[in-house]
């Protein structure tokens, strides 16, 4: 029997964000770009990426039983479900603190992100600065070295990753082992003189027991319970490991799974080529996707841009054929009345699919192991916090969030109308409505008296002692000028279609790159998009990805395109000792539905002009019949097995959509989108698809 991992010390702790380096007129220091601020030469930056790690590894070296260690901290988010900063139960069994699938996921994670923050920072003051030499060992002329550290460690944040502003992994991330020369540090076997194992690549049990000896449990990975991921046995987490899914459960996994493995090539190239366009160099989808989480027209309401729990456009009791039987179509998911396709399968109602957190999704299972040979911490939700990747991961999720929030400082869900649901965790019921006062356990902004945080409290998140370096309003003369800056920002760094499509022609010697000045080029006034709803516990709550592919044959070969996949970040409904998760199990019978979109204009571009192609132009009448012929998508499980749908009751459903973009020229003006219309004749043909009915039996 595992021990009880619940610290001893359930105490309230405060969670106010660090509260020094803040300056005149609510300025508030940044959270930087990980790789910029690595590479920077200033001497504060240098000494603040050494006070960071030494602080960090320190925090790992904690022992499991104390409140603020790394693994009670990291523990917060799943396994081992157990109270953290408070005397309670869960409401349902084997519930986590985290939100998922939930209007509540963005603001969740800011005071769980800024707790984590805060006690890494308390321990660059207290512990590891008073542990450096009082004169600075390079410059000894400097005799008030402990002052020069405060100074630069008040300003430091926790940094983010953009992933989709590159194609691998932070090269802090990346380094096993790291120089330190603001201070002696004790040699370790296997390690450089002067250098500390990077506590960014990796975290290690302190205490070196297994996982499985503090309450963390195997996760199953398929419905039957036939196969296991053995989070269990690990003293180290892994990232893309390497990993035999076909050893049975009774049977120690090997030892590189036990002491935890890093393949951080591999995960790397996860981003750059399984989950981009195949033949491309540059990830236009993730650029892409994230681009429409700022210009897409429903994304401008919360609902549709923070959650990936499906957010109808129309509500289905207000229609009043639904009871009718005559002509019912077949429509496992229960989506016909909502798109209201007429005769010809078309639907002009629009409707939001992507979110930042269907983004988020992809990048957990891509960095965790994406596909059959490989697993890792990162891909699955009780355990993907122990992964340090994961906070410089969320962190960049906030920051999207803050950025989406500027552009849109008045969409909020204080109206039931813009509420959902909520799928439940630690100390929500499964059913309760998300509300901006919502309480997030198990965050406390203060004491006296007792109060804990909910969106409404860090909506602004400078109010937690930092912003990033897009949103640092006091640099601008006026409003106008900082929106204008941002915006510009966006279209340059995540705008590809529109820098593209606005961009003077050019000749390129590469076949595979997105060819600028494509003007010429018929149909650029259509947008293309696939559109996917699927059902979250369809397989038991076992993680499954849906990936869609432009099949082609040529000459004697059949070529699959992959330009993109849909990530279920869910877990299994069973555990090995207290079988199945209440909540999971509610949620699985209320059949509640996720959703996920994926841009296809830009390969479009690049296969019309590919003179193989038999699409010559993006006009609809050329590119329904494409679409039709050579549009695909197959649901794998996460050891790659292809898992075959149900004719009859399949548990997604895709359809295509076709809008009109505009793409401005001016890099101040964001593009958008707007005139959806659902085709179903293109996806018809297919299982899963909407509009498909099949043979009768």
């Amino acid at each position: 029997m595992p021990r009880d991992a619940t610290s001893p010390d359930l105490e309230p702790y405060e969670i106010t964000g660090i509260r020094d380096g803040l300056g005149p007129d609510e300025k508030v220091p940044v959270r930087r770009d990980i790789n910029e601020w690595y590479r920077s030469t200033k001497l504060a930056d240098n000494l603040q990426v050494q006070l960071f790690l030494l602080a960090l590894s320190n925090f790992q070296a904690r022992n499991e039983h104390e409140k603020l260690s790394y693994f009670q901290i990291a523990g917060i988010h799943g396994m081992p479900n157990i109270p953290w900063n408070e005397n309670t139960k869960p409401q349902a069994k084997d519930q986590d603190y985290c939100t998922h699938n939930s209007l509540l996921f963005p603001f969740w994670h800011r005071p769980y992100i800024a707790l984590f923050e805060q006690v890494i920072y308390n321990i660059i003051r207290d512990e590891i600065i008073p542990s450096c030499p009082t004169t600075n060992p390079k410059k000894t002329k400097d005799t008030k070295f402990h002052e020069t550290l405060l100074n630069a460690a008040k300003t430091w944040r926790l940094p983010y990753w953009d992933w989709a502003n590159t194609d691998d992994l932070p090269r802090l991330v990346r380094f096993t082992t790291f120089p330190i020369d603001i201070k002696e540090v004790p040699k370790i076997e296997h390690v450089p003189h002067g250098h500390i194992v990077n506590p960014l690549s990796h975290f290690a049990m302190p205490s070196k027991e297994s996982m499985g000896e503090w309450g963390v449990r195997a996760i199953a990975q398929d419905e039957k319970n036939t196969k296991w991921r053995p989070y269990d046995k690990s003293k180290g987490v892994s990232r893309c490991a390497t990993f035999d899914n076909e050893t049975p459960r009774e049977v120690d996994p090997p030892d590189h799974w036990v002491r935890g493995t890093i393949d951080n090539a591999r995960a790397a190239e996860a981003l750059r080529g399984a989950v981009w366009i195949a033949d491309s160099k540059d990830p236009y989808t993730l650029k892409e996707n994230v681009y429409r989480l700022f210009t897409n027209k429903d994304s401008k309401k919360y609902a549709a841009f923070s959650t990936t729990l499906y957010v109808p456009s129309k509500d289905p009791s207000k229609d009043k054929d639904k009871d009718k039987d005559k002509d019912k179509p077949f429509d496992p998911l229960g989506l016909h009345n909502l798109l209201q396709l007429d005769d010809d399968g078309k639907s002009d109602v629009e409707q939001s699919y992507s979110s930042l957190e269907f983004i988020h999704n992809n990048i957990h299972s891509w960095i965790g192991g994406p596909d059959g040979m490989t697993a890792g911490h990162m891909a699955d939700v009780p355990v993907a916090a122990f992964d340090p990747v994961f906070w410089l991961h969320h962190v960049n999720i906030d920051r999207l969030c803050a950025i989406w929030q500027t552009l849109n400082p008045d969409s909020w869900f204080d109206k039931r109308e813009d509420q959902l649901q909520d799928p439940g965790n630690w100390h929500m019921a499964e059913g309760t409505w998300a509300t901006p006062t919502t309480p997030f356990h198990p965050f406390y902004q203060k004491l006296d008296p007792p109060t804990f945080y909910n969106a409404n409290s860090v909506r602004d998140w400078k109010t937690l002692g930092y912003t990033y370096p897009q949103l640092q309003p006091w640099n601008f003369k006026n409003h106008d000028e900082y929106i204008n800056a941002l915006i510009e920002y966006i279209n340059d760094t995540y705008g590809a279609t529109k820098k593209a499509i606005n961009a003077k022609p050019t000749l390129s010697l590469d076949p595979t790159d997105l060819i600028a000045g494509v003007q010429d080029l018929l149909g650029l006034d259509n947008d293309y998009v696939i559109n996917v709803v699927y059902r979250k516990f369809a397989l038991g709550g076992v993680p499954f990805t849906i990936t869609f592919f432009l099949d082609h044959h040529e000459g004697s070969e059949d070529v699959r395109t992959r330009i993109g996949r849909v990530y279920n970040f869910s877990s299994a409904l069973t555990s090995e000792e207290d079988g199945q998760c209440k909540n999971c199990v509610n949620q699985e019978r209320a059949a509640v539905k996720a959703s996920g979109s994926i841009p296809l204009t830009n390969i479009m571009i690049l296969k019309a002009q590919d003179p193989s192609c038999p699409l010559g132009t993006l006009l609809p009448d050329d590119s329904v019949e494409y679409l039709r012929e050579h549009l695909n998508w197959e649901v794998t499980d996460r050891f790659g097995d292809v898992i075959e749908l149900d004719e009859k009751n399949p548990f997604i459903q895709v359809n295509v959509t076709i809008g009109k973009p505009n793409h401005p020229g001016p890099l101040h003006l964001l593009s958008s989108y707007a005139d959806y219309q659902v085709i179903s004749k293109i996806t018809n043909n297919k299982v899963g698809g909407l509009g498909y009915t099949p043979p009768s039996s």
